[in-house]
This record gives C-alpha cells, structure tokens and sequence, in this order.
C-alpha cells in the first residue's frame, strides 16, 4: 500500500495589534494581546476592557451561538445581546456555579458581549465577577479594575435643583 506524501501547508499570520481578532492554528478565533493569545469564551477574565472593540462582537457571538442551557430560561435573550438578560443569567450563573468554569466562561462571554456594545450594567457586572476570582487568579484584579475605570455613571434625567 502506498501512501500520499505528506505536505504542509504554512498557516497564515495572523494579524498584529492587541485588538485585533485572528485565528490560531487549528482555526479557532484568539485575541492577540502582548504576550498572550487568549480563546474568547477566556476573554472575559484575562484581558482589560480596553482590549476590546466592535470586532470582537462577531467571535464572541459565533463562539456563543447555538449552546443552550437547560437550567436558564433567559438564556437565548443574553446570546440575542439583550444586556437585562445576560446580567440575569450571570448574576445567577456567580450564586450558583463554581468559578471559573466552563459553564460560567460562556456565561460571562454573552455578559461581555453586551458590554463590548455599551451596556453598562453589564460592565459593572464585568467588574464584580473577576474580583471575586482574584485570590485564585491575581491577574483578576487588573481585569476587575479595567471594567471599573470603563463604566460611566449614569446621567440625571432632569436638572438638579437651583440649576
């Protein structure tokens, strides 16, 4: 029996920057981020919000779509991008699920969507989880104190008495 020669095929460089989504070698999306190429479902709890632009949307949501969750009924909604949604489903997801985990890297995933898109409510939730994570993993709490410094408070609706 004869066999085919094997030849490689040189994969592509990805592309440079620390914002810059690419793929590694067996095709699954990374960011790019000095030192560090990190999986998006990881995104969440390695990098600091300022990594993050609108291109990262799209892999986030490919990387997301069509999990479901048995246990959470507002689940399809946080994976559509509604941010009411996915902080629901990560505030209950931080109650009842060890942390990190799998299951919670999804979570928090769909959570970071949300925030990458504007949701503040999500970034503040964001800023919550990796501080709890922080005695586990100290990177954490630079990731933690990142989403702080990128939430913004929210304006009064009306004028403040004697303006």
């Amino acid at each position: 029996m004869l066999s085919k020669p094997f030849s490689r095929v040189p994969s592509p460089r990805p592309p440079r920057g620390r914002d810059r989504a690419s793929t590694s070698r067996n095709g699954t999306s990374v960011l790019t981020y000095p030192g560090q190429l990190v999986p998006p479902l990881r995104w969440w709890r390695r990098l600091p919000a300022p990594a993050f632009t609108g291109v990262h949307v799209a892999v986030i949501r490919r990387a997301i779509a069509g999990i479901t969750t048995v246990d959470e009924p507002y689940w399809p909604d946080a994976v559509k991008g509604d941010p009411a949604a996915a902080v629901g489903v990560a505030l209950r997801a931080i109650k009842r699920r060890r942390i990190p985990s799998p299951g919670f890297d999804l979570v928090m995933s769909a959570l970071l969507r949300c925030a990458i898109e504007g949701s503040n409510n999500s970034a503040l939730v964001l800023e919550y989880a990796p501080g709890r994570m922080t005695a586990k993993d100290p990177t954490c709490a630079a990731v933690a104190a990142s989403w702080q410094a990128a939430t913004v408070a929210p304006r009064a609706h009306r004028e403040p008495k004697g303006a």
